[in-house]
């Protein structure tokens, strides 16, 4: 078993804070979307659920669609807890794509 990385726990943190924005009735379908996406991105960099797309990086697209969905939560919404939660899977979603492009 490997150790986890900083964007192990940040796909973690991505899933948690969009879990929240479940709660938020105006960030609800935004919210699901960045659920499903940092769910499967985390199945996917646990090796749980193994998607292939060519020569495609599954992981780094299913991180640009946490960022822009977990975006358009956080320009709908007001509450505090959905509003943090918005910002900290836009964050990780954006770190996850940087990384990715190998700018990180």
């Amino acid at each position: 078993m490997r150790a986890m990385s900083l964007f192990d726990a940040l796909s973690i943190a991505a899933c948690a804070a969009s879990l929240v924005l479940l709660f938020d009735a105006a960030a609800r379908g935004p919210g699901a979307a960045a659920a499903v996406a940092a769910a499967l991105q985390a199945l996917v960099l646990f090796h749980v659920v193994q998607i292939r797309a060519g020569a495609f990086p599954v992981a780094e697209l299913l991180a640009a669609f946490v960022a822009i969905a977990a975006g358009a939560a956080w320009v709908r919404t007001s509450a505090k807890p959905a509003v943090t939660a918005a910002t900290a899977a836009t964050l990780a979603g954006a770190l996850q794509v940087l990384r990715g492009l190998r700018v990180l």
